[in-house]
């Protein structure tokens, strides 16, 4: 319970369970979620949920790699994988091509696509990503060490193309199906990505298609990021 936080020390203990995460290999960290998931009781269902956290926030490689390995297995699903697939942005520690194209590669995936809220939080988090660290120079720059692994920027033309053709197939089918919901949350993704590109794909619809003007409003505002 939160009123109860600074009595036990929540958060100290949960940077030392972060740290400790952060230390482990793949191969370690699948046999220590094979005994943490192992619930029995409330303690254990708490524990499990720590670590599971403590899995997106360490930002690691190996953490990453399994995290997505359990959400593309179902063992993680729904709105709890979501909540942890959005703290990547703030937690990837280096958000390689690789990694970037991976979630790609789950939110197209046969199992994630049927989860909504969870494919939609998947494509705004690799908008997000992209623009973060391939994108936007200045922010890649600050955030990422560069000067050890030479400049994200470099490898924009690999990551791009793929990350945008995937948002504009998004959109023509939502728009397409009148999934009004869907195409906001798409629309906000191609803002996310914050690259020129995206008014090849957003321009067109400015002029018709038949958005209505609450849609191609939206479509405004989601360019502020240019």
């Amino acid at each position: 319970k939160p009123i109860k936080m600074p009595s036990v020390d929540t958060i100290s203990k949960l940077n030392i369970l972060v740290s400790s995460v952060s230390k482990m290999s793949l191969q370690y960290l699948e046999q220590t979620t094979i005994q943490m998931s192992n619930v029995k009781n409330s303690v254990d269902r708490v524990a499990w949920r720590l670590y599971r956290d403590a899995l997106a926030l360490s930002g690691t490689g190996p953490a990453f790699n399994h995290l997505r390995n359990l959400i593309s297995n179902g063992k993680i699903k729904g709105e709890e994988a979501a909540q942890l697939i959005s703290t990547l942005p703030s937690s990837l520690r280096y958000p390689t091509v690789q990694q970037i194209l991976n979630l790609l590669s789950l939110a197209t995936s046969d199992n994630i696509k049927n989860q909504e809220h969870l494919n939609s939080t998947i494509l705004l988090t690799v908008a997000r990503l992209t623009n973060k660290a391939y994108v936007d120079k200045s922010t890649a720059h600050r955030n990422y060490p560069e000067h050890m692994y030479g400049r994200f920027g470099s490898k924009i033309s690999i990551v791009l193309p793929q990350v945008l053709d995937v948002l504009k197939n998004n959109l023509r089918d939502a728009i397409q199906n009148k999934d009004t919901p869907r195409v906001q949350v798409l629309i906000e993704a191609l803002g996310n990505l914050g690259h020129p590109a995206i008014l090849d794909v957003l321009v067109p619809y400015l002029k018709g298609y038949g958005l209505s003007k609450f849609l191609r409003m939206h479509i405004i505002n989601n360019m502020n990021s240019l």
